[in-house]
């Protein structure tokens, strides 16, 4: 229905899923290699922006001022990396019983 509680569930819906395909999958090593997604949603109609992200990968989107050549341009950030360099994630990964081994790899 295009609401912000449906896309955001989709996002979390569709990441599940593809963690949970690449973990059934003999032919994908998912137990021991890491990967990295960023998708951002535009939806047209509400002018919402919705971003999802697992890893260390983000999303930044560039805005110019005006159409004027010599206007600057703006970096807004859409996501923020999921690193275990992040004292905030490090932390939510110990509270939901993760391990995080000496090389930054999450179990």
């Amino acid at each position: 229905d295009g609401n912000q509680t449906s896309i955001q569930e989709i996002l979390i819906e569709t990441f599940e899923s593809a963690h949970l395909a690449a973990r059934m999958d003999e032919s994908v090593p998912a137990g021991r290699s890491g990967t990295t997604c960023v998708v951002t949603v535009i939806d047209t109609e509400s002018g919402m922006i919705f971003t999802g992200n697992v890893g260390d990968s983000r999303a930044i989107l560039a805005v110019k001022d005006s159409d004027d050549s010599d206007s600057e341009w703006r970096v807004m950030p859409l996501s923020t990396e999921t690193t275990t360099e992040r004292e905030d994630e490090r932390a939510r990964i110990e509270r939901n019983e993760g391990r995080i081994d000496s090389g930054g790899n999450v179990w």
